[in-house]
């Protein structure tokens, strides 16, 4: 949204206030001020005077060019050769000089000097110039005719008072009030203590605002006869369209607009048009309510109709471009065809021309979702789709109609015309939107903020912003006005009270903690009580997310939509909920198009980023939710989830990792991430956070992005969590990462259903323990997961640990085979375990691994 500060400064007082005052103070509320930049002041322009067209002929060898005889006052008279074609003798037109260095909208481009040139065999003297080449506006269309008063000679910015500054302020979607300068008018005098100076249209609409009634003050015009003698009005999809209203003026005539509105509008960067057209982008960019002229002679029946358009219906919008329209659209049409798109853009065959003289004035409210769809389908974003799709004011239309009426009869009046206005509007409103009604209690405000006030000082700041309101003892009852719908509950009121007060006001105090346990508090029918509960999940996933960063990751934040594509790259099993993503309706980009059902495809896009950024050592990590569906009609789910599937959780919490490289390992050197620095990091993850031993279980079938030698499923009590492993050649080789990829991802609401209560003390044990050794020939095919899932199940309490510490495939072994090497430790609390002790485990623990498994003692 562009701010002129000149315009802004007519509708409040801005005396004493400098822009970068009043920008800092709008970002501070929350308006963030993206720039604040001078317009029409350039020194370098000096040399860019007034000038007469005495005379027009045509180049005597080139179509397209013609040669002006100008008049520039005491800088004498010059002879142009120009290419544009709006101008005609008599204009007042933009003349750089010979010697001027005219400069250039692009960024780092040098300015060209205007020299004395021959173009076709003819002398040039200049350049007769276009607003966009003053940097005045991006029009290109034809040369920029300037007012007939203007002295001739005298540097064109100085002559048209062009001097302001714009500030060009982002704004949220949620923030539609600040589509208009009137919405940061009211801003400012809120947040600067200042009195607003609106015209007399806008203050009625102020008024209803604030709940007040006021007093309508009818145009100095000349009556036409009843409006319903000259328009029908027929609303066949009120909830598309819940309010219209339509105004018609005979009599009117089409010209230039008076200066001061063309110079606000370029300001902004609106192309002025005609008096009619400029009349309503004014009205948009001032009140922030699109409106539309219609010339009344070319509607059909002089009838307009909101409906909801014909499927495969056509029409060529102003653009000249035809557009096809489906049921869902909203469209304004006559008694034939369509003549605009509601909210989005006019027809070409129904708009105003030179020779229009009378005018049906359009001020509608649409519904902001049917604009929205509709804009992105058609491929449209305007400035009037973009003010009603975030929610215009429908009961602010009369008065906006009225705003717009008092523009056009001035226009007419600047041009010595004497319109006439039908008696009466054509209002359809079958269902009155009302305002809310929320309520906040001072301790509330209190709770949330940290900063008391008292209900009058809730209410007296509200009342700042036209949010009326009645104090009940500690407590506020506010009447939103329609003009705020993003206000829904008291956590909406919380804020505007708190920014408009201004955030710099509530007072720093040291926060307060606690160990082990968090404070909430919770309001119930008695006022706010608090409530001692345990440390929340969020300190389990804070722990995760501390242990990760500690260990050399980078976390990865990534958006919870992604391709289809990618997320079928993953290749899930049919029946795995994770292969049947929630489709996004109206998703921001292609590659956005379904809900993530596991993190991987995020990493992976981002490790593929970095690693084609030369970063060949990257660990990344992400913590998120994922959503998986319940009802999957496409691919039922049977009754039981069993085997590597993971439960239904509507919204489960997970974490994800993938990496590729080297680690900094020592300062010895480095070593390559593989699987059993993966598993490291995850068993420690896990036993830190469930306070229970990690296993790794065999995948039955794991999903195809998975190397199905080198994957496994992570076990808690035997219940699975996850996965571990490292992705597949080809899906690695489809993103171009170079080396191997090992990652993890496990199921953070799965872990914290299964973690154990806190541990508790033992004593040092008193006995040693021993390592016994041995070495088992097994399939080359037998997932390592196999073997430990046996070791697991043998039942012998005195085995304590046991691990994996030596791996051979060669010449010693069968073919087809390999051997591992395994190390077990014993231990027994009561005594030291005798040889013979040691022994009979020993040899009972190899029988129960060759007769559970192929496996053979070497």
């Amino acid at each position: 949204m562009k701010v002129s500060w000149k315009w802004l400064s007519s509708l409040v007082d801005t005396d004493g206030l400098t822009p970068e005052a009043v920008a800092e103070a709008l970002t501070m509320a929350g308006l963030e001020v993206e720039g604040v930049d001078p317009y029409g002041v350039n020194p370098a322009l000096d040399t860019v005077v007034v000038a007469h067209i005495k005379s027009i002929t045509p180049h005597p060898k080139a179509d397209k060019l013609v040669v002006c005889q100008v008049d520039a006052g005491e800088r004498g008279e010059h002879q142009i050769v120009c290419g544009a074609t709006n101008m005609k003798a008599g204009d007042k037109v933009p003349l750089a000089m010979v010697g001027t260095r005219m400069p250039s909208s692009k960024a780092g481009e040098e300015p060209f000097v205007i020299k004395e040139a021959k173009l076709r065999g003819v002398e040039s003297a200049g350049m007769l110039c276009s607003a966009a080449e003053l940097l005045l506006s991006t029009d290109h269309a034809g040369l920029m005719i300037l007012p007939e008063g203007l002295p001739l000679g005298v540097p064109v910015l100085e002559a048209l008072e062009l001097a302001d500054t714009v500030l060009e302020v982002s704004l949220t979607p949620n923030r539609p009030d600040g589509l208009g300068h009137l919405g940061i008018a009211r801003e400012v005098a809120a947040l600067m203590d200042r009195k607003a100076t609106w015209p007399d249209a806008a203050k009625g609409w102020r008024a209803v605002c604030r709940g007040e009634v006021p007093k309508v003050k009818a145009p100095e015009v000349e009556a036409g006869p009843p409006v319903t003698d000259l328009l029908t009005v027929k609303l066949e999809d009120a909830q598309g369209c819940p309010r219209y209203m339509g105004a018609v003026l005979t009599d009117i005539q089409v010209g230039p607009s008076p200066w001061w509105m063309q110079a606000r509008l370029m300001a902004i960067g609106q192309r002025p048009i005609n008096n009619l057209v400029d009349v309503t982008n004014y009205v948009s960019h001032e009140c922030g309510q699109p409106m539309h002229a219609f010339d009344l002679d070319k509607l059909a029946e002089q009838t307009i109709v909101i409906r909801r358009a014909a499927e495969g219906e056509v029409l060529v919008t102003i653009d000249d471009k035809e557009r096809k329209l489906t049921g869902e659209d909203v469209v304004i049409a006559d008694a034939a065809s369509p003549v605009a798109i509601a909210g989005v853009m006019g027809g070409a065959d129904s708009g105003v021309t030179a020779g229009t003289t009378r005018v049906a004035l359009e001020c509608a409210y649409f519904d902001p979702t049917r604009v929205r769809r509709t804009s992105r389908r058609v491929g449209l974003h305007t400035d009037s789709s973009h003010r009603f799709e975030r929610g215009t004011d429908p009961n602010g239309v009369p008065w906006f109609m009225q705003r717009a009426i008092e523009l056009l009869l001035e226009t007419q009046r600047e041009l010595g015309a004497t319109p006439k206005l039908a008696v009466g509007t054509l209002d359809a409103y079958p269902a009155a939107v009302e305002p809310k009604q929320v309520s906040l209690k001072a301790s509330r405000y209190a709770a949330v903020i940290g900063h008391a006030l008292s209900a009058e000082e809730m209410s007296e700041a509200l009342a700042s912003i036209d949010i009326p309101s009645e104090v009940d003892g500690d407590a506020i009852r506010a009447t939103v006005p329609t003009f705020r719908p993003d206000i829904e509950r008291p956590a909406d009121l919380i804020e505007e009270i708190a920014r408009v007060r201004g955030f710099h006001t509530i007072e720093a105090e040291l926060p307060t903690g606690s160990m082990g346990f968090a404070h909430v508090a919770r309001e119930d029918s008695e006022g706010l009580a608090n409530t001692v509960v345990a440390r929340s999940d969020d300190d389990a996933v804070s722990q995760m997310r501390s242990m990760l960063l500690h260990r050399g990751l980078r976390e990865a934040v990534n958006y919870n939509f992604v391709a289809s594509t990618l997320l079928g790259d993953m290749g899930f099993a049919a029946d795995d909920p994770r292969s049947h993503p929630l489709k996004v309706r109206n998703p921001l980009a292609d590659n956005m198009d379904v809900m993530r059902t596991t993190l991987v495809p995020g990493l992976l896009t981002n490790l593929a980023h970095n690693t084609a950024h030369q970063m060949a050592d990257v660990a990344l990590f992400e913590v998120g939710q994922v959503y998986l569906r319940h009802d999957l009609a496409e691919a039922p789910l049977p009754e039981a989830v069993g085997g590597n599937r993971w439960d239904l959780h509507a919204e489960p919490t997970t974490v994800a990792a993938l990496v590729t490289g080297h680690r900094e390992d020592h300062f010895t050197g480095r070593s390559a991430w593989d699987v059993f620095e993966v598993r490291g990091l995850v068993q420690d993850l896990v036993e830190r956070v469930a306070r229970r031993p990690l296993a790794i279980g065999e995948l039955a079938d794991p999903p195809a992005m998975l190397h199905p030698y080198a994957c496994g499923q992570l076990l808690v009590e035997g219940t699975p969590i996850g996965w571990i492993g490292a992705l597949h050649p080809d899906l690695t080789g489809a993103h171009k990462l170079p080396g191997q990829v090992f990652g993890f991802e496990l199921d953070v609401s799965r872990l914290l259903a299964l973690r154990a209560e806190l541990p508790r003390m033992a004593d040092i044990p008193r006995f040693p323990a021993a390592d016994r050794d041995f070495a088992l020939s097994v399939p080359t095919g037998m997932p390592y997961a196999r073997l430990e899932a046996a070791i697991r199940d043998f039942d012998e309490p005195r085995l304590i640990d046991y691990r994996l510490f030596d791996l051979y495939e060669g010449e010693q072994i069968e073919a087809g085979r390999r051997s591992l090497n395994i190390s077990v430790t014993l231990r027994d609390p009561d005594a030291t375990l005798s040889e013979e002790a040691l022994t009979s485990i020993h040899e009972r623990l190899v029988e129960h691994l060759t007769s559970t498994l192929d496996a053979r003692l070497r």
